[in-house]
């Protein structure tokens, strides 16, 4: 059986055997949106309200769809 000493080194040279990949982080899909909405200007309480947000969709889909009519 190892000493605690022997099994704490063992695992930190294990933790950094493998190297990260260069660069930044991918983004996740949440991290996007977030972003989009940041960009949208959009405050939280209405982003957090789903009720008021699908609204606010359902609104934007007629205008779109009497600008860009569907085939």
């Amino acid at each position: 059986m190892a000493r605690d000493g022997d099994l704490a080194k063992d695992v930190e040279e294990r933790c950094f055997e493998e190297k990260r990949p260069r660069g930044r982080p991918r983004l996740r899909w949440l991290d996007a949106i977030k972003e989009d909405i940041r960009k949208a200007d959009i405050p939280e309480e209405e982003w957090r309200d789903r009720a008021l947000w699908r609204r606010q969709i359902g609104d934007a889909m007629v205008r779109l769809q009497s600008v860009m009519p569907l085939q």
